[in-house]
């Protein structure tokens, strides 16, 4: 009978609506990490260290919703005059891990971020801020893990409930600051992504929708700045099982809206709108194999025992070539060839007048051999 009545939503229940809030976010997440690997695998056909610490932070993501469901199961959202000490030890128990959990899904997402934006760079400065920032937030997560983890003192550090109004206190300034610096390293992260699309020599359009696509992580911030809201509002409350439900499900929501503006830049029609700025759709193609490096107006490739050089230039309407010599002659001389085409692949969707002129390919080719051999 008592589950019974747990299902239905009311003014003194709100653990069937945090489990739903929670099964949501936590599909939301998981899908969009799922489609961010589907799409890179099948474009890129590389999975890089941005990949593998999202992969890691979804699974350690599905662990702390975890947690939060068995707090619910254990009347976490009601109210604490109608549960058992059982029930309230298992449910700071599950809070306590999820806490843990937490903080480090969020710094590894933004772990991720920093690595996607060190491999979109060359800038010497650009890749040192990165990695600056990446030791901001190593730092801070394992200081807040430890933080967590002995905040309310031993024995049974995980139990609030019947503690000294200092152990409230503690965590009420913690989770401020813990707030406050996720504010800070999200700022940061902005900021360097849209210093690096501000150098790009891309149209203003362009320019515009790059800035709209990294710019989406302010939404993470305006999740937080609610999430510690909901907990200023909370820390006056001596029903702590019941009234900190919307903080839990801020929380939730934090870590959806990271996944989600993490894996925005992996969609397929970004990978498309790169092609003319940070990267090219073809280069992407060659991650991971011995040949495919390019550049827009010419290209160099390189493979085993053979080394060709791509030239693009406005010539007219021809076809030329040339034998240096007599390949009966001497095998390792060049052979150059030069022909037009008239629609380079580069500049086949360019909107510029550039697509429009009569380009050259002259290809170079040195086979190595061995004279009189």
């Amino acid at each position: 009978m008592n589950d019974d009545r747990q299902l239905i939503i009311t003014d003194t229940n709100k653990s069937p609506l945090v489990q739903i809030i929670v099964w949501i976010l936590l599909s939301t997440s998981v899908l969009t990490v799922l489609v961010r690997i589907a799409t890179k695998t099948l474009y890129v056909r590389k999975i890089g260290a941005d990949d593998i610490l999202i992969l890691v932070a979804v699974t350690l993501a599905i662990g702390q919703s975890t947690a939060v469901l068995i707090s619910t199961n254990n009347g976490f959202g009601q109210q604490s005059n109608t549960l058992h000490d059982s029930q309230i030890e298992a449910l700071t128990k599950s809070q306590y891990a999820g806490n843990i959990l937490d903080t480090a899904v969020l710094s590894l997402i933004k772990l991720s971020v920093l690595s996607f934006i060190k491999s979109l760079t060359a800038v010497r400065l650009h890749r040192h801020l990165a990695t600056g920032l990446q030791v901001v937030i190593t730092i801070w997560a394992v200081s807040a893990e430890f933080a967590i983890a002995f905040l309310c003192g031993v024995p049974a550090p995980w139990n609030y409930f019947h503690r000294p109004s200092s152990c409230l206190d503690h965590r009420l300034i913690f989770w401020t600051y813990h707030g406050a610096m996720n504010i800070v390293t999200e700022t940061g992260q902005i900021l360097l992504i849209l210093g690096i699309i501000s150098h790009l020599h891309v149209p203003r359009k362009r320019r515009i929708n790059l800035c709209l696509i990294f710019g989406a992580r302010i939404f993470v911030i305006a999740m937080i700045v609610t999430q510690l809201v909901f907990l200023h509002q909370a820390s006056s409350s001596e029903d702590l099982a019941f009234d900190l439900w919307p903080y839990v499900t801020c929380t939730q929501g934090v870590q959806c809206v990271s996944f989600f503006t993490a894996c925005i830049p992996y969609l397929k029609p970004f990978l498309k709108s790169l092609e003319s700025g940070l990267l090219r759709v073809d280069d992407l193609h060659g991650f991971g194999t011995t040949a495919g490096v390019g550049r827009v107006g010419g290209s160099t490739k390189r493979s085993k025992g053979k080394f060709s050089l791509t030239v693009e230039e406005p010539v007219p309407n021809s076809t030329l070539e040339l034998d240096a010599l007599r390949t009966s002659q001497l095998q390792p001389y060049p052979r150059i060839t030069a022909a037009r085409e008239e629609n380079p692949s580069w500049d086949r969707r360019s909107q510029t007048s550039q697509s429009r002129i009569i380009m050259e390919r002259r290809s170079w080719e040195v086979s190595v051999g061995t004279i009189g051999a």
